[in-house]
């Protein structure tokens, strides 16, 4: 056992370490953990209104009235429904802190692509209705919560490192006069640099979309990311795997 040990102390302990300091890494992981009271409260509320128990529910509906589940639903809807879109800002946040930059500006930004990338139109059966209806301006909920996880991973990351990477160019950067208060110099500071990555994404949006037949980037990501992933996670040796990698990262 001793041996065993001293082997993990001399050659896995260290590779860990660096895997576990690794800035991007430990960025993902600061977001998730930042949510942990939306995720929570949301999961709660899941639970309440679906314990599978028509004695519990009837005792509910006769206490709260035929609308118990309201409650729980809002609490959903604000939680775990819309979960994508608190993740990429807190990826971007501490990602640019990370760089000792503006974090807010760089999650602002990184929403906004969020937004820009997301899909403008979709279909529906209103209630009562027979037949579908489309219209533009609709967001359709799958693209907010747990099914867009990796859209804000990758949109969280990628547009703070553009932003950072351009913010450090000095020709891009606006110098206010001494009289202008702090928070609107440093705004300016960084205004073309953020403008140019959100547009940078909007390019890539329009690129993805000509060449997948109107895809957004979620939906390329669950179809040959999520899919296989999903597949992988239900055997017993990649549970073990993903066990062992969550004690590895987790420093």
């Amino acid at each position: 056992m001793e041996k065993f040990m001293a082997f993990m102390d001399k050659y896995i302990v260290p590779v860990a370490a660096k895997i576990g300091a690794q800035r991007h890494l430990v960025a993902v992981r600061d977001a998730f953990i930042t949510m942990i009271p939306v995720t929570m409260i949301g999961a709660l509320a899941t639970l309440v209104n679906n314990l599978p128990s028509d004695a519990y529910k009837g005792f509910m509906a006769s206490i709260f009235g035929e609308n118990w589940t309201m409650l729980g639903g809002d609490l959903w809807w604000g939680s775990i429904a819309t979960m994508a879109v608190f993740l990429v800002v807190g990826v971007a946040y501490f990602l640019a802190k990370s760089y000792d930059e503006d974090g807010l500006q760089a999650g602002f930004i990184a929403l906004c692509i969020f937004f820009v990338l997301a899909p403008q139109s979709a279909s529906f059966i209103p209630e009562g209705a027979k037949e579908a209806v489309s219209g533009w301006g609709f967001l359709p909920s799958a693209y907010l919560g747990t099914g867009a996880l990796f859209t804000s991973i990758l949109i969280g990351l990628g547009s703070a490192e553009i932003f950072v990477k351009l913010s450090k160019i000095k020709q891009l950067t606006i110098k206010m006069p001494d009289g202008v208060p702090p928070a609107v110099s440093r705004s300016f500071a960084k205004l073309i640099p953020g403008m140019f990555t959100i547009v940078i994404f909007a390019i890539l949006g329009i690129f993805i979309k000509m060449l997948s037949d109107g895809q957004v980037i979620t939906d390329l990501l669950n179809t040959y990311l999520g899919a296989p992933l999903s597949n992988f996670a239900d055997s017993l040796g990649s549970t073990m795997f993903i066990t062992f990698m969550i004690h590895i990262l987790w420093t």
